[in-house]
C-alpha cells in the first residue's frame, strides 16, 4: 500500500468528540478507554456485547424499538383510516425508512414507462 496509516489519528479524533453530543435519552455510547483498548473505530452495535451491562440498564429504562414502532404504526392505521387524508403523515418520519418510499416511487415512475415499451 502507498500511504500513511492514520488509523490513530481517526482514533484519537474519535476519542476527543465522546461526551460532547449528550443523546435526548441518554444512551450508552463508548468510553475512550474502550476504543483504545480496541484499537480500532467501534461499531455501535458492539456496544452490546463490549458494554453489556451498560446497555442492559439503559434498555431497562425505556420501551423497545419494536414497542415504538408498533405505537407508531397504529397511530399511522388510524391516519390511514381518514379517507380525508392529503399529506404524509409525519409519523413516517418517526418509523425508520422513512424516505425508502421516495426512493422506491421514483424509482418506479422511472422504470415504469420502461417496462411498458418493453411489454407492449
Amino acid at each position: 500500500m502507498d500511504g500513511d496509516d492514520r488509523t490513530q489519528d481517526v482514533l484519537d479524533g474519535l476519542r476527543s468528540q465522546l461526551g460532547r453530543q449528550a443523546s435526548a435519552d441518554d444512551e450508552p455510547d463508548w468510553d475512550a478507554d474502550s476504543i483504545r483498548l480496541l484499537a480500532a473505530v467501534p461499531n455501535y452495535y458492539n456496544l452490546y456485547y463490549y458494554e453489556t451491562a451498560r446497555m442492559l440498564e439503559w434498555q431497562g429504562r425505556r420501551p423497545t424499538r419494536a414497542s415504538e414502532v408498533m405505537e407508531i404504526e397504529r397511530r399511522l392505521l388510524e391516519r390511514y383510516a381518514d379517507d380525508t387524508l392529503r399529506t404524509k403523515p409525519p409519523e413516517l418520519m418517526e418509523r425508520g425508512g422513512a424516505y425508502y418510499s421516495e426512493s422506491a416511487a421514483a424509482l418506479m415512475a422511472d422504470v415504469g414507462p420502461t417496462a411498458a415499451r418493453c411489454t407492449s
